[in-house]
């Protein structure tokens, strides 16, 4: 199977819903190739998108996240 081909298959399973390790095991290769192509496809899909107009997948700060966050004790 051609590279081209693995990416058209591993967009589909994307889409899908499949991880790299479901990809790599359904396509028969390793789960580092898989994780690659994955990269890959995303890179892909994201090349023409402005980053201002990408889509955020997660925000990991809370509300409580500068709690204790001080400069007290802090060299000048």
């Amino acid at each position: 199977m051609s590279e081209e081909e693995l990416l058209t298959r591993v967009r589909e399973m994307r889409e899908r819903g499949s991880g790299p390790k479901q990809i790599a095991k359904t396509l028969g290769i390793r789960p580092a190739q898989a994780t690659i192509l994955v990269r890959k496809v995303a890179e892909a899909q994201q090349a023409g998108v402005a980053p201002a107009e990408r889509a955020v997948v997660a925000a990991y700060v809370n509300a409580g996240w500068s709690a204790g966050l001080d400069m007290t004790g802090a060299p000048d």
